[in-house]
């Protein structure tokens, strides 16, 4: 009796277990990016800030992002660059080897890595219009020559000029007097002893 007891319990364990294993997984919802892009509109003085504008795209998605050819800047014609793409300094991609090696912007953002953070489906960077995958929240910033856009508050500044470089020959009297003075601190420190 004993052994037909534990048959049957055997019995209805295994399909007890087998009811958790043939179970159907739970539904998951589709993971949404945020997407912020910071383009001037088109035929607009951008001497203003340029107003940053998020759009949410869920994961598998593509979104496309345009800029004109040639903005105004302080009544100038100006002409388009390129397109940016930045992401948070915290946020991982689909493979974060990259994370670490980036130095963060001053405002928490890095460059973002294509085929690490983004894909371009469609189009180039260089293009007024690219169709971009993103695989984590991006920022994209419209680029255009010697004009600086801030890819978190779209503040606009125009490129500095490098500064001029002094003469290396006050640098290399300056290393010169250092060397002969530590060689005489050295040799009066010798001669104490």
């Amino acid at each position: 009796m004993k052994k037909i007891i534990a048959l049957i319990l055997c019995v209805v364990s295994i399909f007890v277990l087998s009811v958790a294993v043939s179970a159907e997984s739970s539904p998951v919802a589709d993971k949404v990016y945020a997407v912020t892009t910071i383009v001037p509109e088109k035929s607009a003085d951008i001497s203003d800030n340029v107003k940053p504008a998020t759009v949410n795209v869920n994961e598998g998605s593509t979104f496309t992002v345009t800029a004109p050819a040639t903005i105004e800047k302080d009544g100038k014609t100006v002409d388009f660059t390129g397109f940016k793409v930045y992401k948070n300094a915290a946020a991982t991609g689909t493979a974060a080897d990259t994370e670490g090696k980036v130095i963060p912007l001053a405002n928490g953002l890095v460059e973002a890595v294509k085929g690490t953070d983004y894909d371009i489906v469609k189009g180039s960077l260089t293009e007024t219009t690219v169709e971009i995958k993103p695989y984590t929240d991006v920022v994209v910033v419209a680029t255009y020559k010697d004009v600086v856009i801030d890819p978190t508050t779209g503040a606009v500044t125009v490129q500095p000029e490098s500064p001029k470089t002094g003469s290396a020959t006050a640098i290399c009297f300056a290393i010169v007097a250092l060397a002969a003075a530590a060689v005489t601190f050295g040799a009066k420190k010798q001669s104490v002893r």
